[in-house]
């Protein structure tokens, strides 16, 4: 989630710095319409054509100095996107790593819980086969204790008989 938001804020002020230089350009713009307008209201109203001359020089120096400085900006833009665009790339690669390693620890976790989930099972069926061979084992003993009564109850009764009959 950290690195997702920290891209996020990354592409927020790269997004920012374009919106930014755009205003940039579009005032330098602004200021080069302006000064071929009043170059040409000047033009206008003088008729002297070494005056005019003068200006145009001025205004080519002005209008160059303008590309130059909108040509810098440009390039300061484009490297400060690239450098963004770099640490956009490691925080993505960090991301992908962890979440792979976070993957990867669940799988085995999973895998051993299965194990010993198929393990659990396995004993839990030794178990009920050892209770079911217990149940009849106690059945045939309470079978072989009521015979062993029975067998003895009727030993006292004859005893009985034959010591009443003695």
């Amino acid at each position: 989630m950290e690195l997702q938001k920290n891209n996020k804020e990354l592409k927020d002020v790269i997004d920012k710095m374009e919106k930014e230089e755009v205003d940039k350009r579009k005032s330098i713009t602004d200021e080069f319409e302006a000064a071929v307008k009043k170059f040409k209201v000047k033009a206008s109203e003088e008729m002297n054509e070494e005056e005019l001359k003068k200006k145009n020089e001025e205004l080519k120096a002005e209008m160059q100095q303008i590309m130059d400085d909108n040509k810098k900006n440009t390039e300061e833009l484009e490297q400060k996107i690239k450098e963004k665009q770099k640490n956009s790339e490691a925080v993505q690669e960090k991301f992908k790593a962890m979440i792979q390693s976070k993957f990867e620890e669940a799988l085995s976790e999973s895998t051993k819980e299965k194990k010993e989930y198929i393990r659990l099972a396995q004993k839990e069926q030794e178990l009920t086969a050892q209770i079911s061979m217990y149940e009849n084992n106690f059945d045939q003993l309470n079978d072989s204790i009521r015979k062993s009564g029975s067998v003895f109850s009727q030993f006292k009764r004859e005893l009985k008989k034959v010591t009443e009959q003695a």
